[in-house]
């Protein structure tokens, strides 16, 4: 990883394939129902009773015009790391 903050390095499960793709993150005016940080992505909720280290975070919406689908993320996609990150279903940004 470069350490670089104008991008992220996502690796992801589609159809039991793995691969890797980095969305760069742009700076530019949010929409206002955007906030901010916003990749364009939403995670899928995930049933409480389940145990969230045996969650794997599942793309449920991809935007059109985000950077994530800029990138190549597509709905159904399985995150497995972000960055240096493992993301769990405790983690903030599964929570939408």
């Amino acid at each position: 990883m470069s350490g670089r903050h104008d991008q992220s390095r996502y690796a992801f499960l589609r159809d039991n394939d793995y691969r890797e793709l980095v969305v760069p993150l742009v700076r530019r005016p949010a929409p206002t129902f955007a906030l901010r940080g916003d990749l364009g992505l939403t995670i899928a909720r995930v049933d409480p009773a389940r145990d969230p280290a045996m969650v794997i975070p599942t793309a449920k919406r991809v935007r059109p015009d985000g950077a994530a689908a800029a990138a190549g993320l597509v709905v159904g996609d399985q995150i497995v790391r972000v960055d240096s990150h493992l993301p769990t279903a405790k983690s903030p940004s599964s929570a939408r």
